[in-house]
């Protein structure tokens, strides 16, 4: 080879420092791409999936989860947690929504005796003015004003009725302003944290919420991380009186978890050096 095709050759090939500088910006994004927390879906406010669940809605719901508990292709952790989720929908179709003290604001066109809020009482009754109590026994939130409006259309001639359902729920953990508050039915578990939490303490991690019933998580930290990013509301989690949302902790940093990925990039740039070396 002679002198002038071998300075043609060497004018072509990348300065090793580039090289080496190409590799660490390289190895450096993948590291930060790889530790980079996960980018979350949107759902816009006026999704029909808030809406109020059906009785054909919870039937189908459970049915699904009924074929999941009985399949043996899936996990045992699965299928108790569905067969859990199944039962839940059972008696909630069998029973219905309401429990006592559960308050239902109900607003009658004309009757100032009958627009107001209202506490349902023992046996699931809702006594409201002039008339008889009416049963919720077996009553779903969707079919409420459906019920109030042939029950009152008994005593007064085509009633205009509207209805909402206020159920009392604690709102705990790391929030502003933690406490138990009367909460719309159909409304998006955020705007839960955001509305009555006052929004989340400095210290809060929503990926390590749940919905507790006494001593019993109702809703998983995996649930309602999938809830929160669809949009769900308190009635489509089936979220009855005295059920509480606790919103999680952050975990303390020590030193270790701090200077890692530090430590992950450092070890890559060296590991590219070396071979750099290496190769010389």
């Amino acid at each position: 080879m002679d002198r002038a095709h071998m300075r043609e050759t060497q004018s072509h090939e990348i300065p090793k420092s580039r090289l080496l500088s190409w590799r660490v910006f390289c190895l450096t994004g993948l590291a930060l791409s790889v530790m980079a927390p996960p980018v979350r879906a949107q759902v816009r406010p006026d999704d029909p999936r808030h809406a109020m669940s059906t009785r054909e809605e919870l039937e189908a719901l459970a049915v699904q989860a009924e074929q999941i508990a009985n399949s043996s292709a899936t996990s045992d952790v699965l299928r108790a947690r569905k067969r859990a989720e199944a039962e839940a929908l059972r008696e909630r179709l069998r029973d219905g929504d309401f429990r006592v003290g559960d308050r239902i604001v109900v607003g009658v066109r004309g009757d100032t005796a009958m627009t107001d809020t209202f506490v349902v009482r023992g046996s699931q009754q809702l006594e409201l003015p002039n008339i008889p109590p009416i049963s919720l026994q077996g009553v779903l939130r969707s079919e409420l004003n459906q019920t109030l409006f042939r029950e009152v259309g008994r005593y007064l001639k085509n009633p205009q009725v509207t209805s909402g359902t206020l159920i009392r729920i604690g709102v705990l953990g790391q929030v502003t302003k933690p406490g138990f508050y009367s909460v719309p039915a159909d409304m998006l578990v955020t705007d839960v944290i955001m509305a009555y939490g006052g929004g989340p303490a400095a210290t809060a991690d929503l990926d390590a919420t749940e919905f507790k019933r006494g001593s019993a998580v109702v809703w998983g930290k995996e649930d309602m991380r999938v809830a929160i990013r669809e949009g769900s509301t308190l009635d489509q989690l089936s979220i009855r009186a005295g059920d509480a949302l606790v919103i999680g902790e952050k975990k303390k940093k020590d030193f270790v978890s701090l200077v890692q990925p530090i430590s992950i990039i450092l070890g890559l740039v060296v590991s590219v050096y070396g071979l750099s070396r290496l190769r010389r």
